[in-house]
């Protein structure tokens, strides 16, 4: 024989956590400064190669040729996390092959702007 038992609903009431994020990414940009070289003219090439390092043949400039060349505006940019950041190096114009590593942002492709800051983790986000 059975035992029934009388049916009970229970109702959770859902507190939102401060912690949780249903946009993730969206509408967050990083904030970093525009700082390789100081404001020296130079040139910036990305790692195409990806390998680390810097090569005369293999790494593709970014300025220098067809865009002018790059000195560091030394403003700290607003860019979406989703913008595409490339590895690249830094070049001086006065020591050519003193190669710095750099992260790059080309704002859409209509702008080159480089920071020294390689670790992506420490710049600051905030929503835009």
């Amino acid at each position: 024989m059975r035992n029934w038992e009388r049916p009970m609903v229970v109702v959770d009431t859902f507190a939102a956590n401060e912690f949780v994020s249903t946009c993730g990414e969206l509408n967050r940009v990083y904030k970093f400064k525009c700082d390789a070289g100081g404001g020296t003219p130079g040139t910036v090439y990305e790692d195409s190669n990806h390998n680390g390092k810097w090569d005369l043949i293999g790494d593709k400039a970014l300025t220098g040729h067809i865009l002018p060349t790059y000195h560091a505006c030394g403003e700290t940019h607003s860019a979406p996390t989703n913008d595409e950041f490339i590895k690249g190096f830094y070049l001086p114009n006065s020591d050519p092959f003193k190669a710095t590593k750099v992260i790059i942002w080309t704002d859409g492709g209509t702008n080159i702007h480089c920071t020294t800051n390689l670790n992506k983790d420490e710049w600051t986000t905030e929503r835009s």
